[in-house]
Parts: C-alpha cells; sequence; structure tokens
C-alpha cells in the first residue's frame, strides 16, 4: 500500500493541477489553460512509470510508446507555457514541429513493437528497461526498440537544456519589457519561471543520469523511491501554485500598450530638451506617485512613443522605467521619514504615500538602491536626524 502511494503521487499531484487548470475557460488566461495539458501530459507520463515501478510488465510494454510521446512532449509542451506567458497572445500551428521528435519516435516503437514477438518484448523489457544493457539475443526487434529507447533518452536530454535555457532567456526578457513600461511591477515578473527553467534543468539532467545507471535500481531497492517521488511531487505542486497565482501574460502587456503614441524622431537621436522636460513632469507632476504608472503616460504628454522613451531611459540613465521611477519614489519616501524624524511611521503607509504598489517593493528598492532596508534607515534618521 505505501510503496503503491509512493510511485503514484506524482502522477496524483499533476493529475490534480490538470483538473483545476482545464476547468477553466481556454479564453481567460491561454498559457494557464495550456499548463493543464502539461500537467495532464506529466500525469500519463507518471502513470506509466507507475506500471513499470509497480512490476505490471504487461501493461508497461503495452504503454511504452506513449510513455515515450509524452517523455519527448514534456519539455516543449512547457517551452509552449513560457511562449503564451511572455511572447506570443495566441497558439500558433509552428508549435506542431515541437512534436515532431515525440511523434515520430514514439509511432516508430509502437510499430515495432506491434511487430514484435512477446518473448522479444519480454526480453527487451528485462534487459534494456532494468538492467540498461543490450539483449543477449540476435533479433532486429530488439535492436531497434532498444535504439530507439537510447536515442530517446539523448533527444530528451537534449530537449530540457535547449528549451530551459530558452524559456529562461524568454523570462528575463519578458522582464525587462515590463521594467520599461511598468513603474509597478508586482505581480506582472516572471521571476519564478526563471528559478524554473533551472530547476527544470537540474531535473531532467537527473532523469539523464537515472537513465545512464538504470532504472532497475529501483526495483531492487525500492525505498530509493521515495527521494524522487517527493522532488517530483513538490516540483509539480509548486508549478501549479506558481501557475495558478500567475494572472498577468504577454496579452494584458500586449492590451495595455496599444495606446502606443507614435513620434517622427529617431530611435538613436536623445535631444537634451526632451531629457529635461521628462525630468521636470515626472517632478513637478508628481508622477511617481502614481503605484500603477506607466511609461505610455509619460508618452502622452511628451508626444513620442514607448519604444524610443524607453530606449532613452534605458541609455541615458542606464536603468529601466521602472528603476527611474523607483529611485524617485525612495526619494520621496526618504524625505518623509527624514520629516518625521524617524518616527514609526508603518512601513504600509511609506509605500502607500510614495508611490510603490506594495511594502515589498518598498523594501526592494530600499535594499536596492541603499544596501539597508527601510526599517534600518528609520532608526538612523532617529538617531541622527541629519544623516
Amino acid at each position: 500500500m505505501l510503496h503503491s502511494l509512493i510511485v503514484l503521487t506524482p502522477t496524483y499531484a499533476t493529475f490534480f493541477w490538470a483538473i483545476v487548470f482545464l476547468t477553466n475557460k481556454f479564453s481567460n488566461n491561454k498559457a494557464r489553460y495550456w499548463l493543464g495539458f502539461f500537467m495532464l501530459n506529466s500525469s500519463f507520463l507518471y502513470l506509466t512509470h507507475a506500471a513499470y515501478f509497480l512490476g505490471y510488465e504487461t501493461t508497461y510494454l503495452k504503454l511504452d510508446s506513449s510513455y515515450m510521446f509524452t517523455s519527448l512532449s514534456l519539455a516543449p509542451i512547457y517551452y509552449i507555457y513560457v511562449r503564451l506567458l511572455t511572447t506570443d497572445d495566441s497558439l500558433k500551428r509552428s508549435y506542431l514541429y515541437h512534436f515532431i521528435p515525440a511523434i515520430v519516435l514514439s509511432t516508430f516503437l509502437l510499430i515495432v513493437a506491434l511487430s514484435s514477438k512477446p518473448e522479444e518484448r519480454l526480453l527487451y523489457y528485462e534487459y534494456v528497461l532494468i538492467k540498461n544493457s543490450w539483449a543477449p539475443v540476435n533479433s532486429i526487434n530488439i535492436s531497434l526498440m532498444s535504439l530507439l529507447f537510447y536515442f530517446s533518452r539523448a533527444i530528451f536530454a537534449i530537449q530540457v537544456i535547449s528549451y530551459s535555457i530558452t524559456g529562461y532567456r524568454l523570462a528575463q526578457k519578458h522582464n525587462q519589457n515590463i521594467a520599461n513600461f511598468y513603474s509597478n511591477l508586482e505581480g506582472r515578473k516572471l521571476a519564478w519561471v526563471k528559478k524554473l527553467s533551472i530547476t527544470f534543468l537540474a531535473a531532467g539532467a537527473g532523469g539523464f543520469i537515472l537513465n545512464l545507471i538504470g532504472r532497475g535500481i529501483f526495483l531492487e531497492k525500492e525505498i530509493l523511491l521515495i527521494i524522487p517521488s517527493v522532488i517530483v511531487s513538490s516540483l509539480f505542486f509548486f508549478v501549479g501554485i506558481q501557475g495558478n497565482k500567475q494572472d498577468y501574460t504577454v496579452q494584458k502587456f500586449t492590451e495595455d500598450a496599444e495606446d502606443n503614441v507614435q513620434s517622427s524622431l529617431s530611435e538613436n537621436n536623445f535631444p537634451k530638451e526632451l531629457m529635461t522636460e521628462l525630468e521636470t513632469i515626472i517632478t513637478s507632476e508628481k508622477l511617481y506617485l502614481n503605484s500603477e504608472l506607466r511609461v505610455s503616460d509619460i508618452c502622452k504628454k511628451l508626444g513620442t512613443n514607448r519604444t524610443y522613451l524607453s530606449r532613452l531611459i534605458n541609455i541615458e540613465y542606464n536603468v529601466s522605467f521602472n528603476d527611474l521611477i523607483n529611485r524617485y519614489r525612495l526619494e520621496h519616501a526618504k524625505k518623509l521619514i527624514r520629516e518625521n524624524k524617524g518616527d514609526d511611521l508603518s512601513q504600509a503607509y511609506i509605500a502607500e504615500n510614495s508611490g510603490f504598489g506594495s511594502v515589498s517593493s518598498l523594501n526592494r528598492t530600499f535594499k536596492k538602491e541603499m544596501d539597508i532596508p527601510p526599517g534600518e534607515y528609520m532608526k538612523r534618521i532617529k538617531t541622527n536626524p541629519t544623516s
């Protein structure tokens, strides 16, 4: 009973999130809905795993081609999920190309398996899948199935590496784009996706190493199954929680950026007058006190476009739009603290009255710009008001 629970836990965890995400409306959050397919694919993958580790060899052999398809679909589905978060506001036909290895190899394996004798399939199971070695018999079918298995593992490793790196870069680029558009990044950054890409890469490396060692070791020492079961289940549950909280996608960014004002100015020509006007507007109108200020709001006042203004800020100030506005907010927050001589103003009050979207944003900016949290700065002012 305990052994079955350990083996099936990843299946339960992924199937739970598959139901949660796939029962939502697709148009409401396309990325989250696609994450449901990722979870459903993973659920079936770990169900075939369970058939193997529970000793249902006949059942597993019937599902072997399905196992290959789902394992080689895992990284592409994850990659498409990241694209729907960061780059694409709808599904693309070109996504199908990413599943060619899964379709071709699993179909070929199915054809070979169906043309094999029962004893050939059992020898393949015993030697290749359990002992991780070539069967000591001269059989074309066993050799083909073995080659397909090892080749699919190599393809899986390549997929995990390439898609993890690409997913990380997409999330990084997305974070740069929103930092150049919004002054408040709460709920919009994809820091967790960057971490997930690294974790996915590490998990893929671990899976590849285990395949080199052979899965048979877990049949000999069943207690070892607890480790991968707990790690995998925890990882997928973390992905589910974060994916469920992630409401912001590139679709919303596209909608927010639609009111872009055009300008005839060259992208590499930054007149000093425009920089002066930018600083004057921000300070005189105290635009930074608006926690939801966007670069497009300032573009309308300056009569330029967001790409041009973002480039100006990036190049001339060497920061993002978000960092620039937060610097103004920081100075306002410091002024509030000094005027109150460091008395116990709540950080929530300071954040709200300085334009920060949250206390966490206030804390991040203080630590980034001053290397100390706001509470420490308040203590310093209380001790030495002139500092």
